[in-house]
């Protein structure tokens, strides 16, 4: 972790919240952090697709299924799927 988030205050293990530009741009340089797809607003998807937060996502279990729960949903009322594959089922 940064010396300068380290002496702000920030312990490791300490949860913040990051825009979405902010953590692409971490993504891009290789230090994408870990997220909590639950506590992350959906407008996200606008700037970084599903398939690039699930690996970091700490609820990976609990947001995949939440996802299916949806798509049954919508699938049932003819729309179309929020998920894409992945590549880690």
């Amino acid at each position: 972790m940064h010396d300068g988030i380290l002496s702000s205050g920030v312990k490791p293990g300490d949860q913040w919240c990051l825009c979405s530009q902010r953590w692409a741009q971490a993504y891009n340089a290789g230090a994408a952090p870990q997220l909590y797809l639950a506590a992350t607003h959906e407008r996200t998807l606008e700037h970084v697709p599903l398939k690039f937060l699930l690996p970091f996502a700490i609820d990976k279990v609990e947001a995949k299924a939440y996802l299916a729960r949806v798509d049954a949903l919508r699938k049932q009322l003819g729309g179309a799927s929020v998920t894409q594959d992945d590549g880690d089922k």
